[in-house]
């Protein structure tokens, strides 16, 4: 059955891939966190390495719920040549609504791209995600997010749409894992692409 979806994926011009990382986290204070990141992607029915990435950052509640954060990303990309290297700098600010066993987030990230073989850009991304507290230590999600290109003032702005939903359960107090689903579509001047993945990810607080 996985295989016959593969292949479905192949001739209606998708792809599909698996994202697995792991996400660290340091308390320095009630406020303020570093934070840490490790991960691989792959694509082409997940038979090729996409990229694989380190994240460096910190986090900052501003006031209840609502918290900004900044990172650097350092990844290597693998076009089936040399891997191009490139530098992501990540501005994030999102805000969490909590209702008894429901919860809301939003978060405006805004991130700019230094690339060694292509443009740089400034994409803005705005995620809507809903949480459901299912059982103890087990959540349920969905979210959905638009890419908007700030870089190409000619073109549309509206890149991309990503839509998912998982679990994540707490294994401890330091350490949960969650298991999503995603479908990401292109959008405006792109050529149309479809993108699924499996993404599989490690939370673990030092």
């Amino acid at each position: 059955m996985l295989f016959a979806n593969l292949q479905v994926f192949a001739q209606n011009n998708e792809d599909f891939g698996i994202w697995m990382g792991s996400d660290f986290s340091k308390k320095i204070n009630k406020k303020f966190d570093l934070l840490g990141s490790l991960s691989l992607r792959t694509e082409d029915n997940s038979t090729h390495v996409r990229q694989v990435f380190y994240q460096i950052g910190a986090k900052y509640e501003l006031v209840d719920d609502l918290k900004t954060a900044i990172s650097y990303r350092n990844a290597l990309k693998f076009n089936y040549g040399p891997a191009d290297l490139t530098h992501r700098f990540i501005w994030d600010l999102s805000y969490k609504l909590k209702l008894n066993s429901f919860a809301f987030q939003l978060r405006n990230r805004l991130q700019y791209s230094l690339k060694d073989e292509d443009s740089n850009d400034w994409v803005d991304r705005i995620r809507l995600k809903a949480e459901i507290d299912l059982q103890d230590g087990l959540d349920g999600f969905i979210f959905n997010e638009v890419f908007f290109k700030l870089t190409d003032s000619y073109k549309d702005r509206l890149e991309r749409n990503r839509f998912g939903f998982g679990m994540s359960y707490k294994i401890n107090k330091d350490f949960s894992v969650s298991l999503a689903y995603f479908r990401q579509n292109s959008l405006g001047y792109q050529t149309p692409e479809t993108f699924n993945a499996i993404s599989l990810e490690f939370e673990i607080d030092l």
